[in-house]
């Protein structure tokens, strides 16, 4: 008999139930980063980036902004993922990424019903638009602000990501979220999350 997958509602009452009670919890965190982005280099604080979320809809996710100002745009066109050594990004911004704590705002979007807190990783327009029929399947969930990709994978490569996201998508159940939350706490924890 075929695993059940639990349900679109369920799945909704937990993102908004941890949502609130992440945001706030981390209300001082979130306020003192925000100081810190503000104080470290100019420009804006938040920025709204553009990505593709369920059924191929654009969405705006919240981040706090790691690029120095002149380069923030590249977030919103550029199909380039950012290195370790990337000198578009600030000081601050090499931290937060490290961390993971530059996606916090996203909690936001949680909220929204832009994205779920566990879920594929949200695309830029131009990966999107590069799927195959099969790998746009991953498409059809909402995205989220972590993924077992995030967690367990990591490879640079799109075609590997959308594999490990179907597949989770196969899986998908509330205690395989958990475990994918814990394991996203355990890696920001050991400063080892993406760039």
């Amino acid at each position: 008999m075929k695993k059940p997958i639990y349900s679109r509602f369920a799945k909704r009452m937990f993102d908004v139930c941890f949502s609130v009670l992440a945001l706030i919890a981390l209300a001082p965190c979130l306020i003192g980063i925000a100081l810190v982005v503000k104080l470290s280099s100019r420009g804006p604080v938040l920025l709204a980036v553009r990505r593709v979320g369920i059924h191929g809809e654009p969405i705006r996710l919240f981040r706090y902004r790691t690029m120095y100002v002149d380069q923030s745009d590249s977030y919103l066109t550029t199909p380039v993922r950012s290195a370790k050594d990337d000198p578009r990004v600030t000081k601050v911004g090499v931290f937060l990424r490290r961390t993971g704590l530059f996606m916090l705002p996203q909690f936001l979007n949680v909220l929204r019903g832009d994205i779920s807190v566990v879920g594929p990783m949200p695309l830029l327009e131009f990966d999107a638009s590069h799927l195959t029929e099969q790998q746009a399947k991953r498409l059809m969930a909402k995205p989220g602000l972590v993924g077992l990709w995030q967690v367990y994978n990591h490879s640079s490569s799109l075609e590997d990501m959308v594999a490990v996201d179907l597949d989770y998508l196969a899986r998908q159940s509330f205690l395989l979220d958990l475990k994918i939350l814990w394991r996203a706490v355990v890696l920001s924890a050991g400063q080892r999350n993406a760039y």
